[in-house]
């Protein structure tokens, strides 16, 4: 599931060139800002925070193997709607918003809970997507969720990320 490795000859770093038809390219990266040490630095306080979290454990474990990787994601950009009901009443009130992009994890092996405790990304720092990126040694991954599986994800973020303007509205 990555888009680069390690020559088992020589050692060098290999970047594909190209993917098949049912291999998703990116078209974005959003580029590393912090060095391998504020990454440590701020893993160890998220463990401090979440010493018992059910992730807490296999992170402790494996904190030497940090390495960087860049995760799929699905920017989702657009207007959507949304049909809801207050509790008790028989009304339906559909209400509409325009989502500037959202990123969904497109990743089976990340935990949301996770994932989202990294966000909020950069935007603006996103670049287009170059295999030059894994040429130095740098990982990726494709994306490997189904798409039935993205799109409840990205049900279930968007209706989390509207839900606090949809109850204020409806007070």
């Amino acid at each position: 599931g990555e888009m680069s490795g390690t020559c088992p000859f020589c050692g060098g770093t290999m970047a594909r060139r190209s993917a098949g038809d049912h291999d998703p390219i990116p078209e974005v990266v959003i580029p590393f800002v912090l060095t391998k040490e504020d990454a440590q630095e701020r893993l160890d306080r998220w463990l401090q925070l979440h010493p018992n979290d059910r992730c807490s454990n296999a992170v402790r474990q494996n904190r030497g193997k940090l390495e960087a990787v860049f995760l799929p994601y699905r920017l989702v950009k657009g207007p959507m709607t949304c049909s809801v009901k207050r509790i008790g009443a028989s009304r339906t009130f559909t209400c509409g918003a325009f989502v500037n992009g959202s990123a969904v994890n497109a990743s089976k092996d990340m935990p949301n809970d996770v994932l989202d405790a990294m966000e909020p990304y950069d935007w603006n720092e996103a670049r287009a997507f170059d295999w030059g990126y894994l040429s130095g040694g740098q990982k990726a991954r494709f994306p490997d969720v189904t798409e039935d599986e993205l799109q409840k994800r990205t049900a279930m973020e968007l209706s989390e990320a509207c839900r606090p303007m949809v109850e204020k509205a409806l007070m």
